[in-house]
């Protein structure tokens, strides 16, 4: 439940992120649902220890932040980058995404072997701080 919770959130905000985007703004919509994603990332910690439902609230929230990521930099894509350069605009950001995921799951697992702020902690810590 823990793992799946995440998409809970992520998967409710898809349709409507990318309306809001529309509507009133992606950059605005992307910078909220990076400082919601962020914000409950740096509390999943303290969440976790305090009980299992307080963790799958935390995951949700932070679905919910995430959610409206993609929507949003499509928008941005679509409004900023030149017509013949947003496929590559495109490529360039996804890939980058996916090679963040790569780094940032290496990483993970010598943090959490660490005792660098707790072990496990830290990743939520280091990561949480301003990544996407």
């Amino acid at each position: 439940m823990v793992l799946g919770a995440f998409f809970y959130g992520y998967v409710i905000t898809q349709i409507p992120g990318g309306f809001i985007a529309e509507k009133y703004g992606a950059k605005w919509l992307y910078g909220a649902g990076m400082l919601l994603t962020i914000t409950f990332t740096l509390l999943t910690p303290v969440a976790a220890r305090w009980s299992v439902w307080a963790l799958v609230a935390a995951r949700v929230m932070e679905g919910i932040g995430e959610g409206v990521t993609y929507p949003a930099i499509n928008t941005l894509i679509g409004q900023w980058a030149p017509k013949l350069e947003r496929s590559r605009f495109s490529a360039f950001i996804y890939t980058g995404s996916n090679i963040g995921t790569v780094f940032t799951s290496a990483i993970s697992g010598i943090l959490c072997d660490s005792e660098y702020l707790g072990g496990w902690p830290s990743v939520f810590y280091v990561f949480g701080k301003d990544f996407k």
